[in-house]
């Protein structure tokens, strides 16, 4: 089942890369070779960085892992996995990348400037019935 998924992914992206080509045209499919290179790459050296992860928690010769050790094997590997992944695409492809860690690191800003110092909202940024601010609509 899971090959017969993956098939249908990978026939469902090729005929929406055909799609986009007729539709806008070759320019619009500029890069489109380099970061699909630099997701594979990613992608399979993530994956060998968090097998060997997962392989190293258990230890040599290790049988089933009880509850708490496979959570613990599985949130540290997958985040070895991100990492790698990140740190191979960000190497073979910056131009597709700096603009994702830009937006990131905004939303990051953002979020931390929305709240207070003990972790709770600030009154400014509350906004509902409880703040009248003068500007309510009046209907009627």
């Amino acid at each position: 089942m899971s090959l017969d998924n993956s098939a249908g992914m990978l026939l469902l992206g090729v005929l929406l890369v055909v799609a986009a080509r007729r539709a806008a045209g070759p320019p619009a499919l500029a890069g489109t070779a380099r970061a699909g290179a630099a997701g594979l790459l990613g992608g399979v050296l993530g994956a060998l960085a968090g097998a060997a992860t997962a392989r190293a928690l258990a230890g040599p010769g290790a049988g089933t892992p009880t509850t708490f050790a496979a959570l613990v094997q599985g949130m540290l590997s997958s985040a070895v996995v991100g990492v790698v992944f990140l740190a191979v695409a960000y190497l073979t492809d910056r131009r597709d990348v700096r603009p994702l860690l830009a937006a990131v690191r905004r939303r990051l800003a953002g979020a931390g400037r929305r709240r207070g110092r003990a972790g709770k909202p600030r009154q400014q940024d509350v906004v509902g019935p409880e703040r009248g601010d003068g500007k309510e609509t009046v209907s009627g």
